[in-house]
């Protein structure tokens, strides 16, 4: 295989929120040392990763003329900003936005703990980038932001990465793949789709719209997810609203605990086995809850009885897990973003809760927690296609047999393993690749009536809103009354 040329690269850019890394931290940031190396780890991480051909750093810099100098001294464009609020985030989105295919940028990277990044970062990828965003502390990025971006990394992780970089080591965090483009990479370029030639789409889509009809894309690639995809098959009209005029959903409350329950888990396994205990789950369930930014969206004021009875369920689950989880298992890698090609250019990416090393040599073990309730009867792992892509991804991403995958859900402890065949995941890949080709010639969007209805934020405007209300109201008539028990605000101080 002939390989790409430097100048067939994709490029990578770099965009560093200053003022926002200064306050996470100022004891720390107001050092220009500390700032050089912020500056250097965020460059060698990079440069691993392809050509840079942007670096930029915003910040009222009056305020800061050690910071801007080091940046400069570094290769940065030093923006200077006012110090109106904000004023740096605007810039940093009015640059973000600016990124274009033409530009060959196939990855920034880009540096805040500003939550408001959402449509400058689904504008980015629109365009055909991946974007990373590296919090400065973790936490105060919203759920919405997290799910937009490609991979979400705290600094000291690219202080680590940056360090097995310069000592010739193995990397762990994956970013180079995130620039992958159809050169040597194995995605090859592919022609212009249906949807595209037509000009217009469903309901008079327009080119643009058109462009994000499976969500965003990479250079000379088609992109879509797991998520998107099973959308489409639940309900065409609702993947219409959400993906193709990106309308935003509401975050409902149970969207809200399997955020923090995955982000509690996610901390949990980061702390040394001989640190973990019950204890440290619950008080990183708790943190996570209360630092959350979408909290006062899924439970308003008026549901505090309700927020309580979710957090105390919440809690009952992971107690349970600590129980009869093996708490001392070593992560191979932990919410690890990777992507694997279903054919004729199409990439399916997606977030893998846990991966784990088995202990039958160099195999591993994919697991997928969930927090909603197991199912009356065990799930058909084979027809599910969701599972064999995560192998096809993992397997594809680390260059290691997948052994099987675990689906473990919370409440009650509940498991379901799948070992997969290769058969199992060639026929995950052409079910993808049809339901993605399926939704291009889609030119209707047809609403699928079913009690999932009951939770789209789009019933109002949706063609079958009265079929879907008269079907709704069967079932709360038929609901038995009395199903439930509401906990109370004292219950988890929260």
């Amino acid at each position: 295989m002939s390989h790409a040329s430097e100048d067939m690269r994709p490029r990578v850019a770099v965009l560093v929120d200053y003022e926002n890394v200064y306050f996470s931290d100022r004891a720390v940031y107001s050092d220009p040392e500390a700032v050089r190396r912020l500056a250097r780890d965020l460059t060698t991480v990079a440069e691993h990763c392809g050509p840079v051909s942007m670096r930029k750093a915003f910040a009222p810099f009056p305020n800061h003329p050690a910071a801007m100098r080091v940046f400069t001294e570094e290769g940065y464009d030093a923006v200077t900003c006012d110090q109106k609020p904000n004023a740096a985030d605007l810039k940093l989105i009015a640059a973000l936005t600016a990124v274009t295919s033409e530009q060959n940028i196939g990855l920034v990277i880009l540096v805040s703990g500003d939550g408001d990044m959402l449509e400058a970062i689904e504008e980015a990828q629109r365009r055909g980038a991946r974007v990373v965003v590296v919090s400065c502390g973790g936490r105060e990025l919203s759920a919405r932001t997290k799910a937009a971006a490609d991979r979400v990394l705290v600094l000291p992780e690219v202080a680590a990465e940056a360090k097995r970089i310069r000592n010739g080591k193995r990397t762990k965090l994956g970013l180079g793949r995130l620039a992958f483009r159809g050169t040597d990479g194995g995605t090859p370029a592919v022609p212009e789709s249906p949807a595209a030639r037509a000009g217009s789409g469903p309901a008079g889509r327009s080119p643009a719209e058109a462009a994000v009809h499976a969500g965003p894309s990479l250079p000379g690639v088609r992109s879509t997810t797991p998520s998107a995809l099973k959308t489409y098959v639940n309900c065409p009209r609702r993947y219409f609203y959400r993906y193709v005029q990106r309308r935003p959903e509401s975050m409902k409350p149970h969207l809200f605990v399997g955020n923090v329950v995955h982000e509690a888990l996610k901390a949990f396994f980061e702390v040394e086995p001989h640190r973990r205990s019950a204890k440290g789950l619950e008080e990183r369930l708790r943190d996570a809850w209360r630092r959350s930014p979408d909290r006062a969206a899924a439970f308003p004021p008026d549901m505090r009885e309700a927020e309580a009875a979710a957090g105390k369920a919440a809690l009952e689950d992971l107690r349970l897990f600590v129980r009869r989880a093996d708490l001392r298992a070593v992560p191979f890698a932990l919410e690890e973003f990777l992507m694997t090609e279903v054919g004729d250019g199409v990439v399916v990416r997606g977030k893998i809760d846990r991966i784990d090393p088995s202990p039958k040599g160099d195999a591993l073990v994919v697991i997928d927690y969930k927090t909603g309730r197991p199912p009356d009867t065990p799930p058909n792992l084979v027809d599910e296609f969701q599972l064999p892509l995560y192998c096809a991804m993992v397997e594809e991403g680390h260059a290691r047999p997948v052994e099987r995958v675990r689906l473990l859900y919370l409440k009650g402890h509940v498991t379901y393993d799948f070992s997969p065949r290769e058969v199992d995941i060639a026929r995950a890949k052409r079910r993808a690749l049809r339901l993605f080709e399926e939704i291009e010639a889609d030119t209707e969007f047809r609403p699928k009536v079913s009690p999932l209805c009951g939770h789209c934020d789009f019933l109002r405007d949706c063609p079958a809103r009265e079929e879907a209300e008269a079907l709704l109201a069967r079932r709360t008539a038929g609901r038995e009354a009395g199903e439930g028990v509401a906990g109370t605000a004292d219950d988890l101080p929260f």
